[in-house]
């Protein structure tokens, strides 16, 4: 009788691993929700060496005297927007700065958007750039858009 496995015990309480794997699920399916929420829908990641949207960041800037002489002879109604080139460690942050000035040198106004990685200013902050900073710029006026290159090839899905 010693070749003999031990005997088999059957316990009689009910499992609760059932329970313990469908917390498990809904917790998962939580979090998963809950980081959707957080992220901002407006964030588009986009591959290193994109061509259309080097393509348009540079028709952006070669067309940026054009912006700025709107700019110094600005009517009621336009607003003016630049996209600027915010470096952080996680590469490039693109983020729109709206109530736009220009000095001559520097563009400066206010962070139109809530950072993911740049950690120097926040949604409202002011900010200022250098002119090769900018990646991008847009005229608003009523319904009509003028510039807004990159936006235009992210919309795309380019």
């Amino acid at each position: 009788m010693a070749d003999l496995p031990p005997p088999i015990h059957v316990s009689r309480r009910k499992s609760n691993w059932g329970l313990v794997v469908l917390a498990t699920i809904a917790g998962l399916i939580l979090l998963i929700v809950a980081s959707k929420m957080l992220t901002p829908s407006r964030v588009v990641r986009v591959a290193h060496g994109n061509k259309p949207l080097q393509d348009a960041s540079r028709k952006a800037q070669a067309e940026l005297p054009t912006f700025i002489d709107a700019l110094k002879h600005r009517t009621d109604g336009q607003r003016f927007f630049v996209r600027g080139n915010f470096k952080t460690t996680g590469g490039p942050e693109y983020l729109w700065v709206k109530d736009v000035a220009f000095d001559g040198t520097d563009f400066h106004g206010t962070l139109d958007e809530s950072p993911m990685l740049y950690r120097k200013a926040k949604r409202g902050d002011p900010v200022t750039m250098k002119r090769n900073e900018v990646y991008d710029w847009a005229i608003k006026e009523g319904s009509s858009v003028k510039g807004a290159y990159t936006t235009k090839i992210v919309g795309s899905g380019g």
